[in-house]
């Protein structure tokens, strides 16, 4: 895995949303704000933002959310409509970010 000055993440998706691929590790870069995924043999670019990403978290249904370390927690799903991966800020002010997704043909 290259490419990545500072790496945020480790977890599993096996989320019931189907955002991404059961299976498919989630990552992050503090530095660039990018949020990647591992198949086991491809790193991908999943979205760039412009989070500081410290961290990722899980919910009780295996779906993934993002901690930006100024203070906004987001979740990481797929807009089924127009089949595009988002991200949704869950903190004041709810914005969405949305990106042609790099993955899992969607």
């Amino acid at each position: 895995m290259s490419g990545v000055a500072s790496d945020h993440g480790g977890y599993v998706y096996r989320g019931s949303g189907h955002a991404l691929p059961d299976g498919t590790y989630v990552y992050g870069d503090y530095c660039s704000g990018e949020i990647f995924a591992w198949d086991g043999s491809t790193q991908n670019v999943l979205l760039d933002t412009t989070m500081n990403i410290s961290s990722f978290g899980e919910d009780e249904q295996g779906e993934l959310y993002v901690v930006d370390l100024r203070g906004t927690v987001s979740k990481i799903l797929l807009l089924a409509t127009r089949a595009r991966l988002s991200i949704q800020l869950l903190s004041s002010g709810v914005q969405r970010q949305d990106v042609t997704p790099s993955i899992g043909g969607r």
